[in-house]
């Protein structure tokens, strides 16, 4: 059985989030944080509210960070400065209150996977992100590596696949979408894994996050134990 940790989830409202309250309610005292009304989460801008920031966090054991501005996304070459100032006061907010552990969204565009090859893409500190969603993406990850160094605050950056609540594969989005999703089910369960965790190596770690679909182009090894079921 597992324990009733406290989970504050960034961007509870977006899609990622909508999908942890509806599917680890109960196993984890969930406390959303959003900057629209809502009934599962107190309404906060990220980007200003510092003091409430750190109240929200007061006692937890893991925050999840999913806040985003969708207006700055792939394939789009539009960058929003709010983005990254909502993940630097988070990462300022939990090293303040001393929070154990920070779950990162980041994103499969944090290294261009257009070049197709025999290999699958591994993380590597030579990635070249597709996009500025993709190059913020990778910069939210490299502050990790900094915090994690500087206040032992562990780290994990889940680079994810495309997710939607019903599995949709949306090709208009991307024409490799099929090769990248990450379906529901093994999405929770690697939240889960990510969650249970018993100690990060180094304080960090980064990985990619796609099921393990026919032409998957990316290596899903992870030091948190995930393994895809899906499709």
């Amino acid at each position: 059985m597992y324990s009733r940790k406290r989970i504050v989830v960034t961007g509870s409202q977006g899609n990622i989030g909508s999908i942890i309250f509806q599917n680890l309610s109960d196993k984890y005292n969930l406390v959303g944080l959003d900057k629209l009304d809502g009934t599962q989460n107190i309404k906060i801008d990220l980007t200003t509210d510092l003091d409430r920031l750190e109240e929200g966090l007061s006692n937890c054991d893991v925050v999840i960070h999913l806040a985003w501005d969708n207006g700055e996304d792939f394939p789009n070459e539009v960058s929003i400065p709010e983005n990254k100032i909502m993940a630097e006061n988070l990462y300022k907010a939990v090293a303040s209150v001393g929070t154990k552990r920070l779950i990162i969204a980041s994103s499969v565009h944090a290294n261009n996977y257009r070049n197709l090859s025999k290999v699958y893409i591994k993380v590597s500190s030579k990635d070249i992100p597709d996009t500025p969603y993709g190059a913020s993406k990778l910069y939210i990850e490299n502050l990790g590596k900094f915090y994690a160094s500087r206040y032992g605050t562990e780290v994990i950056c889940i680079r994810f696949g495309g997710i939607i609540n019903n599995d949709e594969v949306r090709i208009e989005e991307d024409p490799l979408y099929a090769n990248v999703l990450l379906y529901k089910a093994d999405a929770i369960d690697l939240l889960i894994r990510c969650i249970n965790k018993k100690n990060i190596p180094n304080g960090f770690t980064n990985f990619y996050a796609v099921s393990n679909n026919k032409n998957r182009l990316h290596s899903i090894k992870n030091n948190v134990g995930w393994k895809p079921k899906l499709p």
